[in-house]
C-alpha cells in the first residue's frame, strides 16, 4: 500500500510524464529523430514505476522516475533547441550580407543577442554532469518555445526579404546597365566627334 507522499510522488510523476509527452510531440513534429533521448528516459521512468509498485525500494524509485521525466523534458526540449539553432544558423548565413532584414525583421539585433544567450545556455547545460539535466528542464522549455517563436518569425520573414533582395539586385543592374549605356554613348559621340574633324 502507498503511503500519501508516495501518492503524491506518484502525481508529479504523472504531471512531468503527460508534459514530456506534450514536449516530446513538440520535437517530434521537427524531426522525428530528435525523440530517442526523451523517449528512452520515459523508458525508464516507466522502468522504476514498475520497481515501485513491486515494492522494491518504492520511494528511492519513485524518485529516479521524477528525475527521468524531468530529463525527459529536457532532452526532448534541448534536442528541438539545437534543430531550431541550426535552422536559425542557415537563415543568418543565408542574409549574413543582406540589409534588408533589419528591415523586414524589426529588432533583429535584439533576437541575435537572445539566440545567443540561448545557444550559450546550452551549451553550458551540456557541459553540466548529465544527471543534473533534470534542474534545467524548466528553463529548457521556455528556451525551446521562445525559439519557435524566432525561427518561425524568421522563415517567415524569408518571402518579404527575397523580394527586397530581387529589387535591389534589379535597381543595380540597372544603375550598371545605366552607366554602361552612358559609357557607349559618350564612346559614340567622341568617336563621331574625332572622325567629323578628321
Amino acid at each position: 500500500m502507498l503511503s500519501k507522499a508516495q501518492i503524491k510522488e506518484l502525481e508529479e510523476i504523472v504531471r512531468l510524464f503527460e508534459k514530456a509527452e506534450k514536449d516530446l510531440k513538440k520535437s517530434e513534429h521537427l524531426d522525428t529523430k530528435l525523440t530517442i533521448p526523451c523517449i528512452n528516459e520515459l523508458r525508464y521512468a516507466g522502468y522504476h514505476i514498475a520497481k515501485a509498485t513491486s515494492n522494491d525500494n518504492t520511494d528511492e524509485n519513485l524518485k529516479k522516475a521524477v528525475g527521468h521525466c524531468k530529463r525527459a523534458i529536457y532532452d526532448a526540449n534541448e534536442s528541438a533547441i539545437v534543430f531550431l539553432l541550426e535552422r536559425i544558423a542557415t537563415f543568418q548565413n543565408d542574409y549574413s550580407k543582406s540589409p534588408n532584414v533589419s528591415t523586414i525583421v524589426l529588432g533583429y539585433s535584439k533576437l541575435k543577442q537572445e539566440i545567443l544567450e540561448i545557444s550559450e545556455r546550452i551549451q553550458h547545460n551540456k557541459k553540466q554532469n548529465r544527471d543534473s539535466r533534470d534542474q534545467y528542464y524548466e528553463a529548457c522549455t521556455n528556451d525551446c518555445d521562445r525559439l519557435k517563436d524566432i525561427e518561425s518569425l524568421l522563415n517567415i520573414s524569408r518571402d518579404e526579404i527575397n523580394v527586397l533582395e530581387a529589387r535591389d539586385v534589379k535597381a543595380t543592374r540597372r544603375f550598371i546597365l545605366g552607366i554602361l549605356i552612358s559609357f557607349i554613348s559618350l564612346a559614340l559621340i567622341a568617336t563621331n566627334f574625332f572622325i567629323s574633324k578628321a
